[in-house]
């Protein structure tokens, strides 16, 4: 019964979307479908992890895409500057987009990530490590016989 009660809580609040993910959050593999945040597409495919972000309006010179420690970080920067000499008009204007994505899978750094911008939408390709076997250990007892 108790564990009916949260979604009735919360089922008029902003936060009923993230009640309805969080059971999901950790069970099995995030990546057994596609996963997205706020349009953020990630999904894995032939060993690798894709990531595709919206960024449009930039050019490519426009975009920095960095790895850090598991995390993708992408940045972009648009400037817009308007002159108009014979109406004594002037217009700057500048856009910023930040977003870091903290990956969901251990990523092979040796190998080089893929980047690229096509119709606004970034897609950044990453090889995917290889898992380590698992290896059994005997646990002894550390109480001595008498």
């Amino acid at each position: 019964m108790a564990r009916d009660l949260l979604p009735d809580l919360i089922s008029d609040r902003p936060f009923t979307q993230l009640a309805n993910l969080w059971p999901n959050l950790f069970a099995g593999n995030v990546l057994s479908d596609d996963f997205s945040i706020k349009g953020v597409r990630i999904y894995e495919e032939n060993n690798q992890l894709h990531v595709e972000v919206p960024v449009p309006g930039l050019s490519l010179d426009d975009i920095e895409v960095s790895l850090n420690k598991g995390v993708l970080w992408i940045k972009g920067e648009l400037k817009e500057e308007e002159k108009d000499k014979k109406r004594n008009f002037y217009r700057f204007s500048k856009r910023s987009y930040s977003s870091s994505i903290p990956l969901p899978a251990q990523i092979d750094e040796k190998q080089e990530p893929q980047a690229v911008y096509e119709d606004g939408i970034l897609k950044v390709s990453l090889q995917l490590a290889k898992h380590a076997e698992t290896k059994k250990i005997k646990v002894k007892s550390g109480n001595k016989k008498k």
